[in-house]
C-alpha cells in the first residue's frame, strides 16, 4: 500500500498576477485569477521562514490579519470536516492573525440555488475571504451532462458576481467538485457520474478564470486517493461511495492548504493532525503536503483545536439555520453574539498552543480595505 499511495503524493502550484495597491498607502492584496492544480505540477513549494513570513509569501497574500474566512457549499461542506481541518491548520500557522472561520454549507444546494440564501449568510459572517465549493448536486440536476454543465456554469458565475459585489470581500476562491468513489478506473478517463463531475471541474476552472478569482483543483488528487484506497483493501475514504469520510475530508483539506500556500515545513512545525494518530498515519502518504508525522503532544494539540472549531460550527449553524425556526422573533444580533462567544475559546486555544515566537502582524485600519465591486490582480 505504501508504494501505491506514495506514488500519488502530489504537489501544487499557484500563479499570481501582479499585486495592486489600495487606499491609505498600504499594500492591500485583492483577489485575482490564479489556480492550484496538483495534476499539472509536482515541483516543490516555496521555501519561506517558519515564523517571520516574507511579505510576498503566497499564504499571507491570500490570508491577511483579521480575515473572516467563509466556506460556502453543498452537502460536502455541511459535513464540516474539511473546513474544520483547514481552519485548524490556518489558526495554528497564523495564530496572531485573529482569524475567523465560518462554515456555510447547505445540504442539497446547487450553485444557482445558493443565490437564494447567500445574502443572509454573508450578513452574518461578513467575510473577507470566500471559498465556493459546489458541483455534487449540480451534476445531478439534469440527466444530460451538457445541460448540467451549462446550468452549473451559469449559477457559479452569478454566485461569484454576487459574492464579489459584497463590501469587504477581498478574495474569492473556487474549489472544484470532488469525485465519487465508484466506478473508478485509474487507467481510463472518468466514467459514469465522475465524467459529469470532471466536466464540472473544468467548468469551475473556466468560470474562475473569467471572473479573475482563485481556483483549486480538488478532483484529480482526490480521485487518485479514492483509487489507491480501494486498491489497498482498507477502510473506504467515502461513505456509500459518495460523501467523504472524516479521513477523506482531511485529504481535501490538505489540497486546499497546499493551494493557498501552506508548506510542508508549516505542517511539521504545527504538527497538523486533526485526526487521531492511527487515522492520520493511514492517509499521510496521500496528503497533498508531504510532512513527517508529529509527536504525540503536537498531535493532541492539533486535534484539540480541531474539535474546538466543531463547537463553534455548531453554534454558528444554530445562528444561521435554526434561529428563525426556534425563535418567534429572530434577532441577527443575538445570532452573531452567540457565534462570537463560541469562537472566543477557539482563538484563545490557538494563541496558547501556537502563539509563542510569532510577531504581532500589522493590522490595517478598516478604512484601508477597498469596497470592491470586483477583484483585481494580486
Amino acid at each position: 500500500m505504501g508504494k501505491e499511495l506514495t506514488a500519488i503524493g502530489l504537489m501544487l502550484i499557484l500563479a499570481f498576477l501582479p499585486q495592486a495597491g489600495c487606499a491609505g498607502g498600504a499594500a492591500q492584496p485583492t483577489g485575482g485569477a490564479w489556480r492550484s492544480d496538483p495534476a499539472r505540477d509536482r515541483g516543490a513549494g516555496d521555501e519561506v521562514p517558519l515564523i517571520q513570513r516574507p511579505e510576498d509569501d503566497r499564504l499571507t497574500r491570500v490570508i491577511r490579519p483579521l480575515d473572516r474566512v467563509l466556506f460556502v457549499g453543498d452537502d460536502l461542506t455541511q459535513q464540516w470536516f474539511y473546513t474544520q481541518a483547514t481552519g485548524a491548520a490556518l489558526l495554528a500557522t497564523l495564530p496572531r492573525y485573529q482569524l475567523r472561520i465560518f462554515n456555510g454549507g447547505r445540504r442539497g444546494s446547487t450553485a444557482a440555488e445558493a443565490l437564494e440564501w447567500i445574502d443572509g449568510l454573508m450578513d452574518l459572517a461578513e467575510p473577507t475571504v470566500v471559498f465556493l465549493h459546489f458541483g455534487l448536486r449540480d451534476g445531478k440536476a439534469f440527466e444530460e451532462a451538457e445541460l448540467a454543465k451549462r446550468a452549473f456554469e451559469e449559477g457559479l458565475e452569478r454566485l461569484i458576481e454576487r459574492v464579489k459585489a459584497r463590501r469587504g470581500v477581498r478574495q474569492v476562491v473556487v474549489l472544484s467538485p470532488v469525485p465519487v468513489a465508484t466506478p473508478l478506473v485509474e487507467e481510463a478517463p472518468p466514467v459514469g457520474f465522475n465524467r459529469v463531475l470532471s466536466l464540472l471541474s473544468e467548468s469551475s476552472r473556466q468560470v474562475a478564470e473569467r471572473q479573475q478569482v482563485g481556483w483549486i483543483n480538488l478532483f484529480d488528487h482526490t480521485r487518485r486517493a479514492w483509487i489507491a484506497s480501494n486498491a489497498s483493501g482498507g477502510a473506504p475514504l467515502t461513505m456509500g461511495g459518495e460523501m467523504p469520510t472524516e479521513q477523506g475530508h482531511t485529504i481535501i483539506a490538505s489540497i486546499i492548504l497546499k493551494g493557498i500556500g501552506v508548506t510542508g515545513e508549516d505542517i511539521e512545525r504545527i504538527g497538523w493532525s486533526p485526526l487521531p494518530p492511527m487515522q492520520m498515519a493511514r492517509i499521510r502518504p496521500v496528503l497533498a503536503i508531504e510532512a513527517r508525522p508529529p509527536d504525540v503532544r503536537q498531535a493532541w494539540r492539533s486535534r484539540d483545536l480541531y474539535r474546538q472549531i466543531y463547537r463553534h460550527d455548531e453554534a454558528f449553524f444554530r445562528s444561521w439555520r435554526l434561529e428563525s425556526r426556534i425563535s418567534a422573533e429572530p434577532d441577527p444580533r443575538r445570532a452573531i453574539l452567540a457565534s462570537d462567544e463560541a469562537w472566543a475559546p477557539v482563538s484563545a486555544l490557538a494563541l496558547a498552543y501556537y502563539g509563542a515566537g510569532h510577531p504581532e502582524p500589522e493590522f490595517e485600519a478598516p478604512d484601508t480595505v477597498p469596497d470592491q465591486g470586483g477583484v483585481e490582480g494580486l
